[in-house]
């Protein structure tokens, strides 16, 4: 039903998109190893990598984008620590960084700043799809 607060998204949701790309990128710098269960003294568990399947994405991000938001991760891994966060504290930073409330913390600013140009990105070939 057109026009009674439903939104039909065609072609993809850019916001959604742009939020996995940032956490492929983010989650394996800041997650502390093992994090989230019992690890086994013989065998460790495997290593989680937060990759998703290319085929989701409607383009491959330019480069100047991929290096505006390795930048951000790079800041956050610099204040936050390398592999320091759980899974879940990293989840609620990365929540932070796509809403549209206030932000006074450095880190979450900068990683919104670049979450908002990758939607850009995205949305611009999603709107070239249509």
């Amino acid at each position: 039903m057109a026009g009674h607060g439903t939104d039909i998204i065609l072609g993809g949701n850019a916001e959604f998109m742009a939020r996995l790309k940032l956490r492929e990128m983010l989650m394996p710098r800041v997650v502390r190893p093992g994090d989230g269960g019992f690890i086994s003294v013989k065998k460790p568990p495997p290593m989680k990598t937060w990759k998703v399947k290319e085929s989701l994405f409607p383009c491959k991000l330019s480069l100047e984008i991929i290096n505006l938001a390795d930048e951000a991760v790079q800041l956050a891994v610099k204040s936050w620590g390398l592999r320091s966060l759980t899974e879940l504290e990293a989840e609620e930073r990365l929540s932070y960084c796509c809403e549209k409330g206030p932000v006074q913390d450095e880190v979450i600013a900068k990683l919104r700043h670049d979450f908002l140009e990758i939607v850009k990105e995205y949305t611009l070939r999603l709107v070239a799809k249509i």
